[in-house]
């Protein structure tokens, strides 16, 4: 059985990254590695790039190694922007792995960003996938069926110290979509991050797509249960739709603080 990492941990974390950023002008863009550059993947990505030539990255990917185990684990990258060329870069120690480390490197227009993200924990594979994120869009086409191997990248509604969750959706070679997105769960007091890989969806001649899935992960003592709806529709400039999610967490078998994302809107810019 997998350990989990403390939740104090996790409060740390997100109270780093909860930090103000500078005043400055931004772009920002989401989206997710791909693997072998063609499927959705992991690294989920938030990218911003400032006028004053800084850039900061959220990533968030999963890990089990030397059973350890963090399905949602959340890092905060900073770099330089030089012309249309960034490296952000960031590390953290964690107890019972070592120091993970990740970069992103790459080159940006006003509408993309593309590059290489290299992922390395301790005790696990390292990888390096490829990424595309994509600065927001407001999709009000017609209706359209989308072709298979088209990619979408975008935000959902909801942000985290400054950074708005990515989403990104894949059709694959049978003409079903996918979709891999981050959000954030309020439980009582405390915010939890997730990232969540909705399995294949049916399209339909209109275009809409979405349904709800339930599913539980298991730690050593500790387990929880996440019920979740994605539901969206693709249309001529892009892709649509709003998304929920719950958790209930249990420790030892007692049932801990219920957890909500409450309901958000998504919109993603397909290619």
């Amino acid at each position: 059985m997998l350990r989990r990492r403390p939740a104090s941990l996790v409060i740390a974390l997100l109270a780093v990254l909860s930090a103000a950023p500078a005043a400055s002008a931004d772009t920002q863009y989401g989206g997710s590695g791909l693997y072998k550059g063609k499927a959705v993947a992991s690294p989920s990505i938030t990218l911003t790039l400032r006028d004053d030539g800084t850039a900061a990255a959220r990533v968030a990917f999963a890990y089990s190694c030397r059973r350890v185990a963090n399905f949602s684990f959340v890092m905060r990258l900073t770099g330089r922007v030089q012309g249309s060329s960034f490296t952000v870069t960031g590390r953290t120690r964690t107890r019972g792995l070592g120091t993970i480390r990740v970069s992103l490197r790459g080159t940006a227009t006003p509408a993309d960003a593309t590059g290489n993200a290299r992922v390395r924990v301790p005790g696990c594979k390292g990888y390096t996938n490829p990424f595309v994120v994509r600065t927001e869009s407001a999709p009000a086409g017609a209706p359209a069926a989308p072709a298979p191997g088209t990619l979408a990248q975008g935000f959902t509604s909801q942000s985290a110290a400054a950074f708005r969750m990515p989403v990104a959706l894949r059709v694959a070679g049978n003409g079903r979509v996918y979709a891999r997105w981050g959000a954030v769960l309020t439980c009582g007091r405390v915010k939890v991050p997730m990232v969540d890989v909705t399995p294949t969806r049916a399209i339909k001649p209109d275009g809409t797509f979405g349904g709800s899935e339930t599913y539980t992960i298991r730690y050593r003592g500790y387990s929880e249960r996440y019920r979740v709806t994605f539901r969206g529709q693709f249309l001529a400039d892009g892709v649509k739709g709003t998304l929920r999610a719950t958790m209930r967490a249990r420790r030892n078998g007692r049932a801990l603080v219920p957890c909500r994302t409450g309901a958000h809107t998504w919109t993603a810019r397909a290619t």
